[in-house]
């Protein structure tokens, strides 16, 4: 099994024995190694919907924030696409690619910790768009209740290895 997968699996197993449904594993001031970088862990948000939990994990490095979200094993990256927005016909156009929905929900923010704006309670709905010929990404649509709505672009990614704060228990 290699680092990558003992980080996962470790992460997994202590999300079970959690029950998910308490703090993340990954805490704001722990450091994440992803694919051989540093990325400082600056927020957590734990969000319920469709009858599970996953954490949302803010990444700082300097002036670039990124979000990623941990759902089991499944890890994956959304960057901001600023001025991309979703048409009427709830159609992306980016990259010379049209992305069309097929997926949609909503959830609840139900803990936070850390550098974010999201409070407890807070909701929103999302869409997953995608495009056969971009197998590897996949735009997601957030649109918070009473706020805004927010447009990445995501993709699957790796936790390397997790690096807990010093003096955490």
């Amino acid at each position: 099994m290699g680092h990558a997968e003992i980080a996962l699996s470790w992460l997994s197993d202590l999300w079970s024995r959690l029950g998910g449904r308490r703090s993340s594993p990954i805490l704001p001031g722990d450091q994440l190694v992803c694919g051989g970088e540093m990325w400082p862990v600056t927020a957590v948000i734990l969000q319920r919907g469709s009858g599970r939990e996953w954490s949302a994990i803010g990444l700082t490095r300097g002036s670039q924030t990124i979000w990623i979200t941990v759902d089991g094993e499944d890890v994956t990256r959304y960057e901001p696409l600023p001025g991309v927005q979703v048409g009427v016909d709830e159609r992306v156009t980016w990259n010379g690619r049209t992305y069309t929905v097929t997926d949609r929900g909503s959830y609840e923010v139900v803990g936070v910790d850390g550098n974010t704006q999201a409070n407890i309670g807070d909701r929103a709905n999302y869409m997953t768009l995608t495009n056969d010929d971009d197998a590897e990404r996949w735009i997601s649509v957030e649109q918070w209740e009473g706020g805004a709505t927010e447009v990445s672009v995501a993709r699957a990614w790796q936790i390397d290895r997790v690096i807990e704060q010093p003096g955490r228990a």
